[in-house]
């Protein structure tokens, strides 16, 4: 192992333990699915307490109107072409009947 490989090696424990800090609580959400006509099309959740953007809708969930509930957590330092809603990650989305 070279010294680079060392180095790497001994901070990646420090770096994974900076992202666990990160980390933020998941929240519960409810809301429709919606597409604005904003720099191309970006896809949000409405909600009760306000518009949603989720950094990683999966493509069976990008449906105009869609009822859906979802689990999500904030995403922080990140900015996007939209701006449309609070930035979130989706840990778990299903239909709502």
């Amino acid at each position: 192992m070279n010294e680079w490989d060392r180095r790497a090696f001994a901070i990646a424990p420090l770096l994974l333990a900076m992202g666990a800090c990160q980390q933020t609580e998941v929240q519960r959400i409810e809301g429709t699915v919606h597409l604005l006509n904003i720099e191309g099309g970006c896809w949000v959740i409405e909600t009760a307490e306000g518009r949603v953007q989720p950094l990683d809708l999966p493509q069976q969930y990008q449906r105009e109107g869609l009822a859906v509930a979802a689990r999500v957590r904030d995403v922080k330092d990140v900015l996007t072409s939209c701006q449309a809603g609070t930035l979130k990650q989706i840990e778990k989305i299903e239909e709502r009947k």
